[in-house]
C-alpha cells in the first residue's frame, strides 16, 4: 500500500489546488451574466445563423428574440457544421465542438445553465492544467516542495487564472494544452537519447494548442525553434531533427480537425488587416495591465524581486550547483522568456488588445518564483516560499474575476418598447440578454428612415455622432448605445 501513498509535496499541493478549485467553483456560482464573446461561444458552438445575419425584419418580444440565441440542430448536424465551417474567421472550431457536446442537455436560452455547465468543463481543464504545472515544476526544481506550491498559487490563483477558468472561451483550453506542450518538450530534453515515441507525444499538445487559438502558435514557433537550437547545442542531432517533422504532423492533425483552419489568412477580415500597430502603448499596457495588474500584482512582483535579488548575490551557490541543476534552471528561464515574448506579441499582432488573448500563457510567467529561490536554502526557503504560497492563495480571493456584465442595471433602460436600428448581424445578439421578455421591440434594417424616427432606439453609432439635443446617450454592451428622447 505505501505505493500509493501521496508524498509530502504532492499532499501539500492538493490541498492547495482544493482551495483554488472551491473558489472558482464559489465563484461560478455567482455569475449569472455572460460576456459578448461567450454568448458568441454559444451561438456559433450551435451553428445559429443568427451569428452572422440578423432576423427578418418586424417586432418581436424580448423572449422571441432571446429563444434565437440557443436556437441549435441536432448534435450531430451542429458538430458537422462546425468541422465544415464555423463562419467565424479568427477562429477555430475544437472549442466550440466542446461546448456543444457538453451543453447539449441545454435546449433554451439559459445563461445559468450555460455559465454552470461550460464553466464545469473549464474546470475540469483547469484541473489538468494544475497537475501538469506541478509535474513541469517538479521536473525543473526537484525538492523545492515551497516554491513549487508558490508557483502553482500564483498560476492559478490571480485574477488572470480565475478570469480564464470562467470565461466560456478556448482561452482555458489553450492554457492547458501549452503548459501540457511545455512538459513534454521539457521532458522530451531531459532524456538523453529521445526516441520517435517520445517526440509522438509531442504531438498532441502541440494540435490542442494550434487549434484552441491562432495567437497560440507564436508560442510555439518559439518553443520548437529554441528546443531545436538546444538540442543541437547538447549534441542531440537526431532529436533536434525530429522537431520539425511534430511541428507539421500537429498543424496537419490541426487542420483535419477543421479543415476551416487558415480562413483567418485566405479572407480578408480585420484580425489581419488592423495587426501590428500602436508598439509602445501596447507594450506598455501589457506590462501593467495583463503581467502586473492581473497576474502577479504590485506587491508580489515586488516580493519576487527582492527573492531575486537575494538569489542572485548568492549566486556562487548556484555556481558550485550540480548541472542537472544549472540546465533545468536554463531551461526554466527560456520558458519564463519565450511566455513573456509570446504575450507581447499576441497583444501587438491583435486588433482588440484584450487581456484575454494573454491568458494562455500567463501562468508559465509563475515559473519566476522557483527561480527567484533558487538560490534560498534552509528555513528561509521555507519561509519565502510559504509567504508567498499564502499570498496567491489570498489573492484568489480579494481578486474577484469578473462576474457582472452589466445585464441587470442596463435592462432597467429597456422596459419599454425600443428600435433595434440597422445593427450589423451578431450586435442584435449582443441586446439580446438585456431585453425585456414581455416588451415588443422593432427590429429595423431600414436606412431609408433616421434613427431619429423613434423616441427611444438602440444604434451601433459612437455617442460623438448622436444628436445630444436630441437624445440622452445610455451606453449598453460594446458598440451599442440606447439612445432615449429627451
Amino acid at each position: 500500500m505505501s505505493r500509493y501513498r501521496l508524498s509530502s509535496s504532492a499532499a501539500a499541493a492538493l490541498v492547495l489546488f482544493a482551495f483554488i478549485f472551491a473558489v472558482r467553483v464559489w465563484q461560478m456560482t455567482h455569475k449569472h451574466e455572460m460576456h459578448p464573446d461567450e454568448v458568441y461561444s454559444v451561438m456559433i458552438s450551435r451553428c445559429n445563423p443568427l451569428f452572422y445575419q440578423s432576423p427578418p425584419d418586424g417586432v418581436y418580444s424580448g423572449a422571441a428574440l432571446a429563444s434565437m440565441l440557443a436556437d441549435s440542430h441536432s448534435m450531430g448536424e451542429d458538430l458537422t457544421g462546425l468541422w465544415r465551417d464555423n463562419a467565424d474567421v479568427p477562429h477555430a472550431s475544437l472549442y466550440y465542438m466542446m461546448l456543444r457536446v457538453v451543453t447539449d442537455s441545454v435546449d433554451s436560452w439559459n445563461p445559468d445553465a450555460f455559465i454552470r455547465i461550460g464553466g464545469t468543463l473549464n474546470l475540469m481543464l483547469m484541473a489538468l492544467a494544475y497537475l501538469l504545472m506541478y509535474r513541469l515544476g517538479n521536473l525543473l526544481f526537484p525538492g523545492r516542495r515551497w516554491a513549487v506550491l508558490a508557483m502553482l498559487a500564483l498560476g492559478f490563483g490571480s485574477q488572470s487564472a480565475g478570469d480564464c477558468v470562467l470565461l466560456l472561451r478556448e482561452y482555458q483550453l489553450a492554457a492547458t494544452a501549452i503548459i501540457w506542450l511545455v512538459w513534454e518538450m521539457v521532458a522530451f530534453m531531459e532524456k538523453r537519447g529521445s526516441t520517435a515515441l517520445s517526440a509522438a507525444r509531442l504531438i498532441l499538445p502541440t494540435v490542442v494548442a494550434l487549434s484552441a487559438g491562432y495567437l497560440n502558435a507564436w508560442f510555439l514557433l518559439l518553443a520548437y525553434g529554441a528546443s531545436m537550437v538546444w538540442l543541437f547545442a547538447s549534441g542531440q542531432r537526431k532529436a533536434a531533427m525530429m522537431l520539425p517533422a511534430v511541428a507539421v504532423i500537429g498543424l496537419l492533425a490541426a487542420v483535419a480537425i477543421y479543415p476551416g483552419f487558415f480562413n483567418f489568412l485566405l479572407h480578408s477580415n480585420p484580425h489581419t488587416r488592423l495587426a501590428f500597430i500602436n508598439f509602445s502603448s501596447t507594450m506598455s499596457q501589457t506590462f501593467s495591465r495583463d503581467i502586473v495588474g492581473q497576474t502577479f500584482t504590485v506587491t508580489g512582483l515586488i516580493a519576487i524581486a527582492v527573492a531575486g535579488a537575494v538569489t542572485l548575490w548568492q549566486c556562487r551557490r548556484c555556481g558550485n550547483a550540480a548541472a542537472g541543476g544549472r540546465r533545468r534552471l536554463a531551461i526554466a528561464s527560456a520558458v519564463i522568456l519565450a511566455a513573456l515574448l509570446t504575450v507581447c506579441m499576441v497583444q501587438y499582432t491583435s486588433v482588440l488588445k484584450e487581456v484575454r488573448y494573454s491568458y494562455p500563457f500567463l501562468p508559465l510567467l509563475a515559473l519566476i518564483v522557483p527561480v527567484a529561490l533558487y538560490g534560498w536554502r534552509g528555513k528561509a526557503a521555507v519561509t519565502a516560499g510559504a509567504a508567498l504560497t499564502f499570498f496567491y492563495a489570498g489573492v484568489s480571493i480579494t481578486r474577484t474575476p469578473t462576474l457582472d456584465y452589466g445585464w441587470v442595471q442596463r435592462s432597467r433602460h429597456l422596459k419599454h418598447p425600443a428600435t433595434l436600428y440597422c445593427l450589423n448581424p451578431n450586435e442584435v445578439s449582443l441586446a439580446v440578454p438585456m431585453l425585456n421578455p414581455y416588451t415588443d421591440y422593432l427590429l429595423t434594417s431600414d436606412t431609408k428612415r433616421s434613427y431619429t424616427s423613434w423616441p427611444s432606439v438602440i444604434v451601433h453609432y459612437k455617442s460623438d455622432k448622436v444628436d445630444r439635443g436630441l437624445y440622452a446617450v445610455v451606453p449598453l454592451t460594446g458598440p451599442l448605445n440606447l439612445l432615449v428622447r429627451k
